[in-house]
């Protein structure tokens, strides 16, 4: 049976239900914004979770900013050890068994794919398509697709019980902190015992809220409920690194901006292509030409971007530290500024940040272009 639909007409904890109570084995494919998440079920049950989107559902990130791993395992893991060749995952469990009990890797799975599930839950927009394929089809093996063996499965039961939990709270966070890139800073005066609060007036700096999550070593969850909490007391301020998007109104119909953005793609204007490509994107989800040049876009950019900014290469500031508040740049490239220490290269700090790979080559060139940081060996 296949199931087909977007969320304005059936939401994905509905779905998710059904294929509980049907006790479904098959592919669920999420399309949200550009992204695509698929979550294989085993008899009802997550199996899997797998996405082309390289960092998306980087497993050994999480580890790392959770602190079960350290930097040198996480570069081991991105290095795809020889070990692991036969292997279709991105994340060997050989590697990390190395260094993490058997029993502490299956909850930090568990845990891991809880936090990807109730994120998707978050979005009022998307789409979904469930088809009845084996869990050994080979489009579930395809290699481009980076992805998470659950085993034992996850029970969708508890995943929904968590969501009806969380969710009232989460939609009410996430429309005051609709990131983790969301920075906070305390208001003069401040004081309570809130253990945010403490945190920040002991840091003496504003910091992200994914930031926070890991100085603090606690739950998202916590993190962000006390930060919600701070900001109905008017205590922070906050300021949000994404961005808005670019308004194309009247650049014409769709099938023009397609035919724009493949110009643009052609001639390697990668960012004006994204562009044009969002805008699409954010006034027809569903259009699946848009969504495969956006895929096709950001492997070809991702590869020019590498040409000029090597892995291996380490970047360095270029500015005194504390000048750096005060250069003409957005928080987006502030935040990775303040991550640069010297000791990981560009590799590492691909890793290492919750940007995503193409937003922190992006940002990393801007950053070079303005003098703030340049790349040593």
């Amino acid at each position: 049976m296949s199931l087909f639909g977007t969320f304005d007409t059936m939401q994905l904890t509905d779905v998710l239900q059904w294929i509980k109570e049907s006790k479904a084995t098959g592919r669920l494919i999420v399309n949200i914004e550009t992204d695509e998440t698929d979550l294989m079920f085993d008899k009802g049950d997550l199996a899997r979770i797998a996405s082309g989107e390289s960092l998306r559902l980087d497993f050994g990130q999480y580890l790392f900013t959770n602190h079960q791993i350290t930097e040198d395992v996480l570069k081991k893991i991105a290095s795809k050890d020889s070990k692991c060749k036969e292997k279709e995952d991105y994340l060997c469990d050989r590697i990390l068994l190395d260094y993490l009990s058997s029993e502490n890797l299956l909850i930090q799975k568990h845990n891991y794919s809880f936090e990807i599930i109730l994120n998707l839950l978050f979005f009022k927009e998307g789409s979904f398509h469930f088809t009845n394929n084996s869990l050994d089809d080979d489009i579930l093996k395809n290699k481009s697709l980076k992805g998470l063996n659950l085993s034992p499965p996850v029970s969708t039961r508890s995943i929904l019980m968590e969501a009806m939990k969380r969710l009232d709270d989460w939609q009410r966070i996430k429309e005051i902190f609709p990131s983790p890139y969301s920075v906070v800073s305390l208001i003069d005066g401040a004081t309570g015992d809130n253990p945010v609060l403490k945190k920040l007036q002991e840091i003496k700096k504003p910091l992200s809220a994914g930031d926070l999550c890991l100085e603090m070593n606690k739950a998202r969850f916590d993190v962000y409920n006390n930060l919600y909490t701070l900001f109905m007391d008017k205590k922070i301020t906050i300021d949000e690194i994404n961005p808005g998007k670019s308004n194309f109104k009247n650049m014409g119909p769709v099938e023009d901006l397609l035919e724009n953005a493949k110009i643009l793609l052609d001639e390697h204007q990668f960012e004006e292509a994204r562009e044009v490509l969002s805008t699409i994107i954010s006034v027809s989800p569903g259009n699946r030409t848009a969504l495969n040049l956006m895929s096709t876009l950001r492997d070809l950019y991702i590869e020019y971007l590498y040409k000029q900014i090597p892995p291996y290469k380490t970047p360095v500031l270029n500015v005194n530290r504390h000048d750096i508040d005060g250069r003409a740049i957005n928080n987006k490239e502030l935040y990775l500024a303040n991550r640069i220490n010297g000791k990981w290269d560009v590799g590492m700090l691909v890793l290492a940040t919750p940007l995503g790979e193409l937003d922190t080559l992006r940002t990393l060139k801007k950053l070079i272009h303005a003098g703030i940081i340049k790349l040593i060996q």
